[in-house]
């Protein structure tokens, strides 16, 4: 089942989302626009056929065409204003999104990225800022739109013929809500494995090529090469199992799509035979029938890329969470950002020592500079030998 939103990462999709209350809901709109158009399809061909048949001409179907083909175009023109909305949405939320992960992580302590693998921090503000990235600009419309399809499609068929649309419904749609249930458990699980062993891979390779110096003065670099290829090799086993799962869903889709058409049929001839339908409604039928399955298929590859960019949402809203010693400090007693580091007759001592270890210490590190401590191994860098 899909994964429920917490309440910070609500929080931060709002945040996101500031502002963009009316272009939201004008894409909303045109959503139904163009989701209205498409549907009207069939039900025209239905009518024109029924004209044709009762007045014997073909001026029920011209007008059917033309009706068709002006409902098309103005359709077409929907989604293109649609889809340019929907960008300059889309690239304002992916801007905030990043500068607001970079902003984050610009306040944490010292403390911090020494206890977390620059990999993962890394991973967080690319490869999971990509995965969203890659749902809004390619998956999230289509998904939506299709989701939007399937249920109206069902409202059209209801409302054109009830008797039919519930032989269909009792004989297909059990069956097609168990697959879709158990394809959005399995994908959900292994799609979360996926987004880990990506930020495994990219933690690897990142600190591989950070510390490639170190890898190399020790002869390293088999066994920096080896840990490299388990994390490839686990990246690359989740994202085919992930796929595999997907394949799988679209292969019983079509034969959901073609068994589908048996009901149509034969409850289609059997209310045509009690004067129930027409001849009409049956081809009207057939023909949503046989695009009802399309969106179905359609929702089920964008799922895939819809749990990952969920996955990498819920990582990135965990890294915005993410406090430490620095924030508990308050601004007061923050290190200045700016200027030289000076001390004056510093002493310092172990609790358990006899003697301080300095005393009377000085030191003065212009703006700018690093200061490193040096020396051989066992010198007393760490502490004193005595």
């Amino acid at each position: 089942m899909a994964r429920s939103w917490t309440e910070p990462e609500r929080r931060h999709l709002r945040t996101l989302l500031a502002g963009q209350r009316w272009p939201l809901a004008a894409l909303a709109a045109l959503l139904a626009a163009t989701t209205a158009s498409v549907l009207s399809g069939p039900a025209l061909i239905g009518m024109g056929v029924d004209g044709a048949l009762a007045h014997g001409g073909h001026a029920g179907l011209y007008l059917a065409a033309g009706l068709y083909l002006a409902i098309s175009i103005a359709g077409w023109l929907a989604t293109v204003v649609q889809l340019r909305l929907f960008g300059r949405i889309t690239e304002r939320f992916l801007l905030r999104l990043r500068e607001a992960a970079f902003e984050h992580l610009l306040g944490r302590s010292p403390a911090y990225f020494e206890a977390t693998p620059s990999g993962t921090l890394i991973t967080r503000l690319t490869a999971d800022v990509e995965a969203v990235a890659t749902f809004f600009r390619t998956g999230l419309i289509p998904l939506v739109t299709n989701v939007i399809v399937l249920l109206a499609t069902m409202v059209f068929m209801a409302a054109l013929s009830p008797s039919l649309f519930a032989i269909v419904f009792v004989c297909v749609g059990p069956i097609a809500a168990g697959l879709f249930v158990v394809f959005l458990r399995r994908s959900r699980r292994a799609y979360d494995v996926a987004r880990l062993r990506i930020s495994d891979a990219m933690g690897v390779l990142s600190e591989g090529v950070a510390g490639i110096a170190v890898v190399r003065a020790f002869g390293a670099e088999e066994r920096q090469r080896r840990h490299f290829d388990e994390a490839n090799d686990a990246q690359v086993g989740a994202l085919t199992k992930a796929n595999r799962i997907g394949a799988q869903f679209a292969a019983v889709v079509d034969f959901a799509g073609v068994a589908a058409f048996v009901p149509v049929l034969a409850g289609g001839a059997w209310l045509y035979a009690g004067h129930h339908v027409s001849i009409g409604t049956v081809v009207a039928f057939v023909v949503y029938v046989s695009a009802v399955f399309d969106p179905v298929q359609q929702i089920g590859q964008f799922l895939g890329q819809a749990t990952s960019a969920r996955s990498a949402f819920a990582s990135l809203v965990g890294l915005l969470e993410v406090r430490d010693a620095l924030d508990r400090c308050g601004t007061g007693a923050a290190v200045p950002a700016r200027g030289a580091v000076v001390l004056r007759t510093v002493g310092f001592g172990y609790p358990r020592g006899d003697r301080e270890v300095l005393s009377g210490f000085d030191l003065e590190v212009p703006a700018g500079q690093r200061v490193a401590l040096v020396g051989r191994s066992g010198a007393g860098k760490t502490r004193s030998p005595g």
